[in-house]
């Protein structure tokens, strides 16, 4: 088991006293740390390391306002991927159902959450003053705020809200307060400044389900956006001058009421409109509160839907839906705070870039014609605002961070900045964190690359949908140098010719999951950073679902394949125009702008939480590959984990007792969450392939024992080859069941005999013959009559119980041309662990599947079975520490986000990366306990009268 952590590491002061503060009274930074160990591990075991690299004296660790106990297992929650550990103080509580949260939803400094707790009925009422000042208690980054600007009045039957004699003033639906307590209902926007808060209730909670690995299954709830009602109102006619005063009276009272009672309708209806958009789109605070729980909203689109790319902007005042008739005339009033959206699958590429210092009409202006404007040049005109850019006081949009009452616990007042360039990072944070919360990694995975200037994207190597899910050859889909982005086109590419190549001749859009690329240029000009690969990424991608959002510092250094532009300006940078092509530009849209760290907030939250849907295929019990366990240990899967000789005896004796036939040799090709996952070989054999460090070896050793454990070396001969380089079999080829073992290389004529001793002890009556070779591959580049034999072995050893288990290590063109052979056709019984295309897949097992095996889980695998069924297993280990020198230990290194990128070391077929702790030269290894035990127990066998007299062993070097 692997997680990734993060420890809040104190500077200054606070590092001096060895102490980390929850409160933020001292600056901290956090360290990224990997932490290796057995699934159940207590954290007792990590706690010492962990102190070590944070710099930490005998710590307390709590992970948000929970203190996980010494004994409490790593993997398990709050001990999962994503989570930070504090020091000695625990930091705020999460957001709950019914809990009241103060949303900031727009402005310079949105995804604020604050959570406010009401005090006891009887109590006297709470306040919190909201401002730009270090002494306020709901602290907000917006120049346009006073530093004492409004304060809350919170009791536990309401909440009110009131003016501090503010420069800019306090503006509550509508209508501007003063320094008079008014009631604050949930949903009613409150504008204070260039920032938009809203009151809301926590949601409840979706299902979810720890897997103990460190990951958490959420059961999401793919929903349709309900449609908006698009009603028709006519206002009454006022009333005629004519008549008596009476009459007239009566008359205008009756107007009067029944264009109120109208107006009324019209209102709600403008009401429900605007909260159906806000629920279409949400606002970052509602993004990062649905990571949190996790919310109903979280991954909700599915790739079917034609919002998938969907991406809210920021809000401005935009026409309703809503028509009204009054008397010849028509029209549509305005939604105020209404989200503005650009469809990704649409344009294709989508960039930001910012112009500087733009002027824009203050917060009482309000925009009409001027924000609907046409783009004036052919195609898109960007690079200025229109003057009418000026937005409503209750037109702001609704973003997200979070506190506990007015404490700040997750974005928000952490230092937004003002430039443009500042702008248009904050704009792009909240694009991709609403493709990571609503779209599951299932249907969008990410790619970043910002090789100039990786630190702003730092947050999304946590994000579940920048983890490689088609072999790529790194830790996270990132580009954060030369190196790796070169290294991400590449693969970026050879998906683009994959893609083009399925949708030959098809009209239809591309069916499957949907790849977004995010291009960060930094502070070069622009075409230095675009190669001629990623040019063509950019045009030819959309086409076939691979879209991409690409910032930029100024509207000329964007590529020629954009297809919007979302343009940064205003006084505070805080305001957008959307050019798009045959559609009317927007001006004066107020942004979603996020800070970085409201970002990390929520890509911890996101970093444990897995589509309980992953795994497409299901196998036995409807097990999929979420569902099974990141490693297995053969000897428990065996009942045979506190192993000896004895134990291995009675085994034997069993099977003496109970004769079968030289056909009825079983197997333990896998592990599920039920268990052990077991073959009986009756006339099959067994194929094992993959690429270097996917376990193709370790999987042959486990299978040979899991055959060899059960049954007494006389009725199972085995015969190993080891045809290619590594350990190879290794300590396997010592059990007392091994009649001949070639180690490397064979010559023909210890082939030839091999071959000849497989036929003749398949005569022995009650026998079985296991054949094993590894690295077959090499073996028919220096021998191609060997695999013509072994076939025809194949054929002819069904009948007398000759069982072939064989292992093809696919790194090269002629090992994959071995599966459309001859020989691969007799073998029935296939393991396809990680190989590197799709195709390889295809031809051991029938599905792509097993080229999305990542390069950190050696011994997964996909399982065919002779009657056509294909199962998603974890292959046992036995090559692995023994569990009484496993218990309790794990390795926590330092890890530099920057490197996630990097193509992976090369990896042994053994235990590297799947998480269990690495086995020091000479440590006891359930391998080792195995040979042992068996070699005594045949041992003790021999001595016993009329015993071992058939069995003799050869090892030819």
């Amino acid at each position: 088991m692997q997680l990734r952590l993060s420890v809040s590491v104190p500077t200054g002061p606070a590092r001096a006293a060895g102490r980390a503060t929850a409160g933020g009274a001292n600056p901290s930074s956090l360290l990224d740390v990997l932490v290796s160990a057995p699934a159940g591990t207590p954290l007792r075991a990590a706690v010492g390391q962990l102190a070590n690299l944070a710099g930490l004296a005998e710590p307390v660790f709590h992970v948000g306002a929970a203190r996980p106990a010494p004994d409490h297992p790593l993997g398990v929650p709050p001990l999962v991927d994503g989570a930070v550990l504090t020091a000695d103080q625990a930091a705020a509580t999460l957001p709950a159902p019914g809990n009241l949260e103060l949303h900031v939803i727009g402005g310079p400094d949105a995804g604020g959450v604050h959570l406010l707790t009401p005090p006891a009925p009887g109590r006297t009422a709470m306040r919190l003053t909201i401002g730009r000042g270090a002494e306020a208690d709901i602290r907000i980054e917006d120049p346009d705020l006073s530093r004492r600007h409004a304060e809350l009045t919170v009791s536990a039957d309401w909440v009110r809200l009131a003016d501090c004699g503010s420069t800019n003033g306090t503006v509550l639906g509508g209508a501007r307060i003063g320094a008079e307590p008014v009631l604050l209902a949930p949903q009613t926007p409150v504008r204070v400044g260039e920032t938009t808060l809203l009151l809301r209730l926590g949601e409840e909670p979706l299902e979810t389900e720890p897997d103990r690995l460190g990951k958490v299954l959420v059961r999401v709830r793919p929903r349709v956006a309900a449609p908006i009602p698009t009603p028709r109102f006519e206002l009454p006619p006022p009333p005629g001058a004519r008549g008596l005063p009476a009459a007239r009276r009566r008359a205008q009272a009756g107007y009067e009421q029944a264009k109120a009672a109208t107006e009324a309708k019209i209102s709600a209806a403008l009401a429900l409109e605007s909260a159906l958009r806000r629920t279409r789109h949400p606002d970052p605070a509602a993004l990062l509160t649905t990571a949190l729980r996790p919310g109903e909203a979280l991954w909700s689109r599915s790739r079917d839907q034609p919002e998938l790319l969907e991406l809210r902007l920021g809000t401005a005042r935009l026409p309703s839906v809503v028509t009204v008739r009054q008397g010849t005339h028509s029209f549509r009033p305005r939604v105020p705070a209404a989200p503005v959206t650009v469809d990704l699958a649409r344009v294709g590429v989508l960039g930001v870039v910012g112009v500087g210092e733009i002027e824009a009409t203050g917060p009482g202006g309000v925009p009409d014609a001027d924000t609907l404007s046409p783009s004036r040049a052919r195609g898109i005109r960007v690079g200025t605002l229109g003057q009418g850019g000026a937005l409503d006081p209750d037109m702001a949009p609704y973003p997200a961070g979070l506190g506990t009452s007015g404490a700040t616990v997750a974005g928000g007042a952490t230092g937004s900045g003002t430039s443009a360039a500042y702008s248009v990072r904050a704009l792009g944070r909240s694009l991709v964190a609403q493709l990571a919360a609503l779209c599951s990694p299932l249907d969008v995975d990410l790619v970043v690359l910002s090789p100039n200037s990786p630190e702003p994207w730092r947050w999304t190597t946590w994000l579940p949908h920048c983890a490689p899910q088609d072999g790529q050859n790194c830790r996270a889909l990132v580009g954060f140098d030369a190196t790796q982005a070169r290294a991400r086109i590449a693969e970026l590419t050879v998906r683009l010719e994959a893609r083009q190549g399925a949708l030959r001749g098809s009209n239809e859009p591309w069916p499957g999951r949907r790849t977004v690329l995010v291009v960060d240029q930094g502070d070069l000009p622009g075409h230095a950073v675009y190669p001629p690969e990623l040019l063509r990424l950019l045009a030819e991608g959309p086409q076939v679902g691979m879209h991409a959002l690409v910032l930029a510092q100024r509207p000329e250094d964007l590529p020629a394949s954009i297809g919007a532009v979302a343009t940064v300006g205003g006084e505070v940078h805080t305001r957008l125009r959307l050019d798009q092509p045959e559609a009317l530009a927007i001006d004066g849209i107020l942004a979603d702008l996020t800070s970085p760290q409201w970002a990390l907030r929520f890509a911890h939250a996101l970093a444990p939480l897995r589509d309980a849907r992953e795994g497409g295929v299901q196998g036995i019990h409807g097990t999929n590959q979420r569902q099974l366990p990141e490693e297995a240990r053969l000897l428990p899967l065996l009942e045979l984990d506190l192993l000896t000789p004895t134990k291995i005896s009675a085994r034997w004796n069993t099977q003496r007792e109970t004769p079968q036939s030289a056909d009825g040799l079983t197997v333990v090709l896998g592990a599920d969450s039920h268990g052990a996952v077991r073959a009986e070989l009756t006339g099959h054999h067994i194929l094992v392939g993959g690429v270097s460090g996917s376990g193709v070896s370790e999987a042959l050793r486990s299978v040979l024992c899991s055959a060899a454990l059960p049954t007494p070396p006389e009725r199972l001969n085995v015969l190993l080859v080891s045809g290619g380089g590594g350990p190879s079999w290794g300590e396997s080829a010592k059990l007392p069941h091994v009649v001949e073992h070639l180690e490397t290389p064979p010559t023909e004529p210890q082939l030839r005999r091999l071959l000849t001793l497989a036929v003749t002890r398949s005569g022995v009556a009650g026998a079985r013959v296991l054949l094993g070779v590894d690295g077959l591959d090499r073996l028919a580049a220096q021998h191609p009559w060997f695999v013509k034999e072994l076939t025809e072995l194949a054929q002819q050893g069904r009948k007398v119980g000759v069982h072939l288990l064989l292992g093809i290590t696919l790194d090269d063109g002629p090992a994959r041309r071995l599966l459309d052979g001859e020989l691969c056709e007799e073998l029935d019984l296939r393991l396809a662990l990680r190989t590197y295309g799709p195709e390889e897949s295809r031809r051991l097992v029938s599905l792509p599947d097993a080229a999305a095996i990542r390069p950190s889980l050696p011994g997964r695998a996909w399982l065919a079975l002779p009657d056509g069924r294909v199962l998603p297993v974890q292959v046992p280990r036995v090559g692995g520490r023994m569990a009484s020198s496993a218990t309790a230990r794990a390795n926590v290194t330092a890890e530099d986000w920057r490197r996630l990128g990097d193509a992976l070391p090369p990896r042994g077929a053994g235990l590297a990366g799947t998480g269990a702790v690495p086995v020091a030269p000479g440590a006891p290894t359930d391998l080792a306990l195995l040979v042992e035990s068996a070699q005594r127990a045949a041992a003790a066998k021999a001595q016993l009268p009329g015993q071992g007299q058939g069995q003799t062993t050869a090892r030819t070097a």
